[in-house]
């Protein structure tokens, strides 16, 4: 009846997670404005330290911003907090477009949240892309079916060993990618990327799968220094990210992964080589299990 369905509405506003919402604009045409909305749910759980953000590989927010509807332009940011939950960024260069925000952020407890959000950008003349910062401008996700294979802009590139296999929904699996220098031969100047011997994107075709990747799995890497500290300390390693020497890297890396859902997904790949970021844009269609 009525008075059950209410109490059921009521119990699962307050039970069930909901992200935060986040608004995003465009201030003076070149500056990248996000403002984390009020969220009863994490405000009913500050004792459970849900609602402070920490850094995560450096960073207080990580933004990736994909153009519609082909998914050729990607754009990973790190805007600076400049107020309570607000975060801005002076953007780079950019292409105008329709695009797609995901914004992660890590709480205190370690526990991981993705806001989305849609913003229509104009042509943004901004400054040489430095730091953290990177892009990519693949070629539209509608004029390939199956790519294993992604040039780099330096001429060397990075292949996806699939091993011949149909990809099924639902598998865990590892996904194994080697990087090739000009000649062809194993790249030998790979250099930890935020801490990481690399970042894996996942998206699909319909926006409704988003997954920030890394060799040790989804988990946040603030969270596995939580779990191997505690205090000021383990708080004060999140920023800097130690956890790998800056040595030169295998030419392989894999990332663990299952898609959750068959459909056709673009994944985007993200190295450091010599100080320079190179992103490698892979597509693939995954059947159901």
């Amino acid at each position: 009846n009525w008075w059950w369905n209410a109490a059921a509405a009521v119990r699962k506003d307050l039970m069930l997670y909901k992200r935060p919402p986040v608004e995003v604009s465009l201030a003076n045409r070149n500056t990248l404005v996000l403002k984390m909305g009020f969220s009863v749910w994490h405000d009913r759980r500050k004792a459970l330290l849900l609602d402070k953000i920490i850094p995560d590989h450096g960073h207080l927010m990580h933004v990736f911003l994909l153009r519609l509807p082909e998914m050729d332009r990607f754009y990973h940011l790190h805007p600076d907090r400049t107020g309570p939950d607000l975060f801005s960024e002076e953007l780079p260069s950019v292409s105008q477009g329709d695009y797609q925000v995901f914004a992660d952020v890590v709480r205190e407890s370690g526990f991981a949240d993705t806001m989305t959000a849609q913003i229509t950008l104009p042509e943004v003349s901004g400054q040489a892309w430095s730091g953290d910062d990177s892009a990519t401008s693949p070629t539209p996700i509608t004029s390939t079916e199956q790519k294993t294979a992604a040039a780099f802009e330096d001429g060397g590139h990075a292949e996806w060993i699939m091993g011949g296999q149909a990809i099924r929904a639902q598998t865990p699996m590892l996904l194994r990618f080697r990087v090739l220098d000009q000649a062809g031969k194993p790249a030998t100047d790979l250099e930890p990327y935020m801490g990481m011997a690399g970042h894996l994107v996942v998206v699909n075709k319909d926006l409704s799968v988003f997954s920030h990747v890394h060799p040790s799995g989804s988990v946040p890497m603030a969270a596995i220094l939580l779990l191997q500290g505690s205090g000021a300390g383990a708080r004060d390693a999140m920023g800097s990210m130690p956890g790998m020497r800056e040595a030169a890297l295998p030419w392989e890396i894999t990332f663990p992964y299952g898609f959750p859902q068959p459909g056709k997904y673009r994944l985007f790949v993200q190295v450091k080589r010599r100080g320079r970021i190179e992103t490698a844009v892979f597509d693939t269609s995954v059947v159901a299990p």
